[in-house]
């Protein structure tokens, strides 16, 4: 059987090694098969202070530091936070005797910014602001959007909302002219496309907020449960984290759980007005091409803030 004493000296493990050594383990009949285990003392090496040092990963690379369990015949390694090289090589502490069981809950993976989720079909959050777009359809009124904020709950994300309805970004910046960019029927309408590219505004870098450029998202809480919920589109996500910009999308269907987790929802539709009937007319739109763009000249006229 594999033995191993507990030993607080710092070793550089190879990741492939370590998966190797466990499969000889297993073929052994050492016992447990390998897992992977994030520790619970595991940081980001970007946030407070860690209990070990830095890897040797390439500069500027943010990756995971947690501690190598080596216990009676299995061997747990913690899962890096962030891809690398298929040989990367790892630093890591040798911790206390453990072993590492399937079962274990700290096998899951770390949810990053995602907080309690929020069901609004059940518990709708605080609305702190409200705002509106009047909708433009080849160069006729189709009729206003208005929006109820949920400011408590994403206020950066309201706050740069806020901001481009009201002209008063970076630069002037403002959702008037904007144009509608995408309409999937029964799964989103895509508007505020201020950088007048869709999405190609990602790739070329082109993406602007009230803030100037992207900014991160911000938390991932509120779950897309109910009809008319407004959320931010994906910006570039790099070493795991993703940005927002301008570009929003609101979701007709009372479930749309596939965005939850991967896009930030930070409002709602009017539910006493004519905002969802404008939301229904808007989906019918005939599309061209692969990003199903309206055919037709959809933009915003007018937006602001509603006091």
């Amino acid at each position: 059987p594999l033995r191993a004493k507990a030993s607080t000296s710092s070793v550089k493990v190879d990741v492939m090694a370590v998966l190797k050594l466990s499969v000889v383990a297993a073929l052994l009949g050492c016992g447990e098969a390998l897992a992977l285990r994030p520790s619970l003392s595991m940081q980001h090496a970007a946030g407070s202070s860690l209990p070990t040092t830095s890897t040797s990963a390439a500069a500027g690379r943010r990756t995971w530091l947690a501690k190598l369990s080596i216990g009676a015949g299995a061997v747990g390694a913690a899962a890096l936070g962030r891809p690398g090289p298929a040989r990367a090589d790892v630093q890591y502490e040798l911790g206390p005797l453990k072993l590492v069981t399937e079962d274990d809950p700290s096998l899951q993976p770390p949810k990053l910014n995602m907080g309690d989720m929020i069901d609004p079909s059940k518990d709708e959050p605080v609305v702190t602001d409200r705002a509106y777009m009047k909708i433009l359809v080849d160069g006729e009124p189709a009729g206003v959007l208005n929006f109820d904020l949920y400011g408590k709950v994403a206020p950066k994300t309201v706050e740069n909302f806020l901001a481009l309805c009201e002209g008063t970004g970076t630069g002037s910046a403002s959702y008037k002219g904007s144009s509608v960019f995408r309409v999937i029927d029964g799964q989103n309408v895509g508007l505020g496309d201020i950088a007048g590219k869709g999405d190609k505004c990602v790739k070329s870098g082109t993406c602007v907020s009230a803030f100037g450029g992207p900014f991160l998202a911000e938390t991932y809480s509120i779950s897309h449960s109910v009809s008319g919920l407004v959320s931010m589109a994906r910006g570039l996500t790099t070493e795991g984290e993703t940005t927002v910009d301008s570009r929003i999308f609101i979701t007709p269907a009372a479930d749309a759980k596939w965005a939850d987790g991967r896009y930030v929802a930070f409002g709602r539709l009017n539910q006493k007005d004519d905002s969802m009937q404008l939301l229904e007319r808007l989906q019918k739109l005939e599309v061209q091409g692969a990003k199903n763009i309206p055919k037709k000249t959809v933009i915003i006229g007018e937006s602001g803030i509603i006091r």
